[in-house]
């Protein structure tokens, strides 16, 4: 059986794969997010965010948002979700969570608050990264632009 390399997703460099496949997709998430924000007139230096989901998109969502000037002031796991209102520093989050096996479950540098909430937190950007579905009927309208 032949099979066309081209057509096949997550090969190693050698055999050619791209590098930054890792981050792409949060990488996405960072790019369309800017050029929302710059439509909306939005200072990402002056912006807030909250990114739903700290798997491998989620955070690195929240590291090049954070790269570009958002205060990430909250986000959530497995375990929870996890608010700083002075902003959260996404690379010593990462590294815990990658130390704690993919939890940040006992991030000292965070106050814990209900899983839920990290949805509606007035925020100027919210970056729904974990499930699908989770923008529902019943709570967008409770979602807050700070």
């Amino acid at each position: 059986m032949f099979l066309d390399a081209a057509v096949v997703t997550g090969k190693p460099i050698v055999m050619g794969g791209s590098l930054g496949r890792t981050e792409a997709t949060g990488r996405g998430v960072m790019v369309s997010t800017l050029a929302a924000m710059e439509k909306l007139k939005i200072n990402p230096y002056k912006a807030t965010c909250a990114v739903q989901g700290f798997g491998n998109v989620g955070s690195w969502a929240a590291r090049l948002l954070a790269e570009r000037g958002l205060k990430v002031v909250a986000v959530s796991d497995i375990s929870g979700a996890y608010y700083n209102e002075n902003g959260i520093d996404i690379d010593a989050a990462i590294a815990y969570r990658d130390k704690k096996k993919g939890s940040l479950d006992g991030y000292a540098e965070v106050e814990k608050i209900n899983g839920a909430d990290v949805l509606t937190l007035p925020v100027d950007v919210l970056v729904p990264a974990a499930t699908e579905d989770v923008i529902t009927s019943s709570n967008a309208g409770k979602f807050k632009r700070s």
